[in-house]
């Protein structure tokens, strides 16, 4: 809430709304509902909560779920909204699941986060839109190839013999 008030301040002072009609705003949608088709219509995007947990983007993740809906959907066949139903979490329901992770790891104590934050520091081996490459055998290479692994480990042993 205190993002959002302080947010609703710089608003009010920047572009001088004075009252909150004045603000047509909605919240990123995060986490997939349980199904984005109906009888005969399907949603796509933001409107799918196909979204990035971590940052609240999704223009990637909404152009690959509008080809799959454009390759799985026959308009002529309404059964065929559950073949993208399927084929879109397929493909992107491990993304979403792990950017919720990452998504969560940021509400964690500064003490955790820190040792973490520094591990990733640099140069990556991690593509933002596929959160599924922190665990690719790039990132490790990535960090091996930069000492941060060997400093991480020894970072954690002094703090551990403190």
């Amino acid at each position: 809430m205190r993002i959002l008030w302080s947010g609703w301040i710089v608003l009010q002072n920047r572009f001088d709304v004075d009252d909150k009609k004045d603000v047509c705003a909605g919240a990123i949608p995060v986490g997939p509902p349980d199904s984005v088709t109906s009888e005969r219509v399907f949603l796509v995007g933001d409107a799918a909560a196909q979204t990035k947990p971590f940052t609240g983007g999704g223009i990637l993740y909404g152009m690959r779920c509008s080809d799959i809906a454009s390759e799985c959907i026959d308009i002529d066949d309404p059964s065929s909204l559950q073949l993208y139903e399927d084929e879109w979490r397929s493909e992107l329901s491990n993304e979403i699941m792990l950017g919720r992770l990452i998504e969560k790891f940021y509400s964690l104590p500064g003490i955790v986060q820190k040792p973490a934050l520094k591990l990733f520091q640099g140069k990556i081996g991690v593509h933002m839109d596929q959160p599924s490459t922190l665990f690719s055998l790039g990132q490790v290479k990535a960090m091996l190839l930069q000492g941060r692994l060997k400093s991480y480990f020894e970072d954690m042993n002094t703090a551990g013999s403190n």
